[in-house]
């Protein structure tokens, strides 16, 4: 087995006149999932884009052991790719996109089944993608990178037209990816996104990776609890957490409940949270900057 799937040593992308990557080296181990952050405009869709071989570069990129440039298609066989914004031929139904990859991967009608069934989009096989809503554009194109269970998943800000039941959905195929060695690649700039366990996580900043991490200091949790929770387990949260909101939602018979603390210890919040005899129905992730 090669020691990397992904070898980029990119030097320089220029794009329109401004220089929008530089100096920069990525490797990825088989089976590793690596999150890569930033601001937008930071690079990150342009990287992916590099790594791909969908943009001109200085440097070399290599895909399983194949450069991206001299042997392009060797190299997208071993890639699922999923763009930021779902990128469909209009005049073609979404059955017809699935059996012409399913053509170029060689991948049988069980395979095909499989992919289309993972997202649920069997319902819309017969229709054009402009019929479409974003978010089941997004469906699609997800369904579309798993056919034939590529390698190598690589995806752009994934979440960004998917609603709660659909993210989910996705953490959870892709969750079930990391558990059968598929190597992930993936950009992001929510918070709410870093649920996925990664190897790791770099930071993009002004066309360059500048960090090996981009967690931050402080997080506020926000719950949905099964009727009023008893307040006893408050006195237990880990050191410098506190309760920023305690209340009915107005919703139904559910509390919201509003944390604030360190990053670090997010998780052992959440099992003090529980561990209080509290039934936690929904959680979500801000940043300390947003409004709880």
């Amino acid at each position: 087995m090669r020691a990397f799937i992904i070898e980029a040593e990119i030097r320089r992308v220029v794009l329109g006149g401004r220089v929008v990557l530089r100096d920069m080296g990525l490797q990825v181990r088989p089976g590793e999932t690596v999150v890569i952050g930033g601001p937008n405009g930071a690079g990150k869709t342009s990287l992916l884009r590099a790594i791909l071989g969908l943009l001109p570069m200085e440097g070399t990129v290599r895909i399983g052991g194949h450069d991206v440039r001299r042997a392009h298609r060797a190299a997208m066989t071993q890639v699922g790719y999923v763009p930021q914004a779902p990128a469909l031929f209009p005049e073609m139904t979404v059955g017809e996109h699935f059996r012409l990859l399913a053509a170029l991967r060689g991948v049988g009608a069980s395979a095909l089944s499989e992919a289309v069934r993972a997202f649920g989009v069997s319902t819309y096989l017969n229709a054009y993608p402009g019929t479409l809503s974003g978010g089941w554009l997004q469906r699609v194109s997800l369904a579309l990178a798993l056919l034939g269970d590529p390698p190598v998943l690589i995806l752009d800000e994934p979440t960004a037209h998917l609603d709660r039941t659909t993210r989910d959905l996705l953490w959870e195929v892709l969750r079930q990816k990391q558990a059968q060695g598929v190597t992930i690649l993936m950009t992001t700039h929510r918070l709410e996104d870093r649920v996925l366990e990664a190897d790791r996580n770099l930071w993009l900043e002004d066309g360059r990776l500048v960090s090996e991490t981009f967690e931050p200091r402080w997080v506020r949790l926000k719950a949905w609890v099964l009727r009023r929770p008893d307040e006893d387990w408050v006195r237990h949260l880990p050191p410098d957490w506190q309760v920023l909101r305690l209340a009915p939602d107005g919703l139904g018979d559910s509390t919201c409940v509003v944390l604030r603390g360190p990053w670090a210890s997010r998780w052992q919040a959440v099992q003090t949270l529980q561990a209080g005899g509290n039934v936690v129905i929904r959680i979500d992730w801000l940043s300390d900057e947003g409004e709880a």
